[in-house]
């Protein structure tokens, strides 16, 4: 039985979430329970498409992002982050999630110079309460 465990080791064995990633989390939980849309447009990574009720849109920049404070730190979303501990947190290949993917967040690679430096950056952020369609078991009308 150890030997299997060896050779095929767990989901969660395989991509552990470490004491950075849940530094990150705490860091992200603080700033959107008190509306820091400073460190939270800091923390993006552009461009970044963001789920609202309304629709997607788009945001290229810190300064659009912050122009959307309101409907991005919505009720639902602050609810879900709040809900969230650093110790049950997912992670695989796709990053860090929190709560049903609400917000997924990694180390990206960024250029400064002739150096790759690694960051963490916040990379979907869903901040609408209503699924799309087709999500959840929802079925699609389609034209025959």
């Amino acid at each position: 039985m150890i030997l299997l465990a060896f050779l095929f080791p767990s989901k969660a064995e395989m991509f552990p979430v470490t004491d950075g990633d849940k530094a990150f989390f705490g860091q992200l939980k603080r700033a959107v329970l008190a509306d820091d849309m400073e460190w939270f447009s800091e923390a993006l990574s552009y461009p970044i498409v963001v789920s609202l009720d309304s629709g997607d849109i788009k945001l290229e920049s810190k300064e659009a992002t912050k122009k959307r404070a309101s409907a991005i730190f919505t009720p639902y979303l602050k609810s879900v982050v709040q809900n969230q501990t650093a110790d049950s947190l997912f992670k695989n290949w796709r990053g860090i999630m929190v709560g049903n993917g609400q917000i997924w967040f990694s180390q990206v690679g960024e250029t400064r110079g002739k150096e790759t430096v690694w960051a963490y950056r916040i990379t979907s952020v869903i901040a609408r309460e209503q699924p799309k369609p087709g999500l959840n078991g929802e079925k699609r009308k389609t034209s025959r």
